[in-house]
């Protein structure tokens, strides 16, 4: 994932970086955040509508997955 950080510094990118884990804790902010960096609008009631069925309890949910866990190892410096 580091590439990506260094893409994004070498080319002067703005890349809007959303980590799962706090998505899970404020979805409503989060696709406000998101819509509003592609210029989309949706009103309050759409968007939490959207984001109803969305589990905050699921944030450390792969931590029970040996191969998951590994994965994230390898990514949680980026």
């Amino acid at each position: 994932m580091s590439h990506v950080f260094k893409l994004e510094q070498d080319y002067d990118l703005e890349i809007l970086h959303v980590k799962y884990e706090e998505f899970l804790g404020n979805p409503v902010e989060n696709i406000k955040s998101i819509l509003n960096e592609i210029n989309l609008s949706f009103t309050e009631e759409e968007i939490k509508m959207a984001v109803g069925d969305i589990n905050p309890n699921r944030k450390y949910a792969f931590l029970s997955d040996k191969n998951l866990v590994k994965i994230y190892e390898n990514i949680k410096e980026d």
